[in-house]
C-alpha cells in the first residue's frame, strides 16, 4: 500500500507494568470481559491475582548470605499468572491507545504476540514516535 510503513515495536512489558496499571487493567478486564461471572467471584479473582502479583519474593546469594527481596517494580516473569496478567494489561493498553480515534486512521493493520507488535503506519515519523512513547509509558 502506498505511503504505509511496516513497523515492529517490541515493548519491555513485564518490567513496565506498575502495580497501579496492573490493578486498573485487571479490574477493567473483569468488569468488561467477564460480566457473566458474579461480582463477588470477580472480586475474589481480583484480590487473589493482585495478592500473588504483589507478593513475589526472590532469594539472592550475596557475600555467602541469602537475602530475600520482595519485588515492588514491574511484574515477575516467573509466576504462572504473569503471562495472562501481562496480556490483560496489553489488551487494556490497546483499548486506550490503538483504538484512540485520532490514531486509528494512521494504523492500516495491527498484530501482536504478547509484547511484540507489528503494524502498518500511515502517519508521520513524529506521530509514530509519539505512538511508541505512549506504549512505552503504558498509557
Amino acid at each position: 500500500v502506498t505511503g504505509v510503513q511496516t513497523c515492529a515495536l517490541p515493548i519491555s512489558l513485564y518490567p513496565s507494568i506498575t502495580n497501579e496499571l496492573g490493578r486498573e487493567a485487571l479490574r477493567w478486564f473483569l468488569e468488561t470481559r467477564m460480566r457473566d461471572i458474579p461480582k463477588h467471584t470477580r472480586d475474589l479473582i481480583f484480590e487473589v491475582i493482585i495478592f500473588v502479583i504483589e507478593h513475589n519474593y526472590v532469594e539472592c546469594w550475596m557475600g555467602g548470605t541469602i537475602h530475600v527481596f520482595r519485588q515492588i517494580i514491574g511484574t515477575a516473569m516467573g509466576l504462572s499468572i504473569s503471562v495472562s496478567y501481562a496480556i490483560i494489561v496489553m489488551i487494556y493498553v490497546e483499548n486506550r491507545i490503538i483504538k484512540d480515534a485520532r490514531r486509528k486512521k494512521w494504523i492500516t493493520h495491527y498484530g501482536r504476540f504478547i509484547d511484540d507488535m507489528i503494524l502498518g503506519w500511515k502517519g508521520t515519523k513524529e506521530e509514530l514516535l509519539e505512538f511508541r512513547r505512549r506504549f512505552l509509558r503504558m498509557h
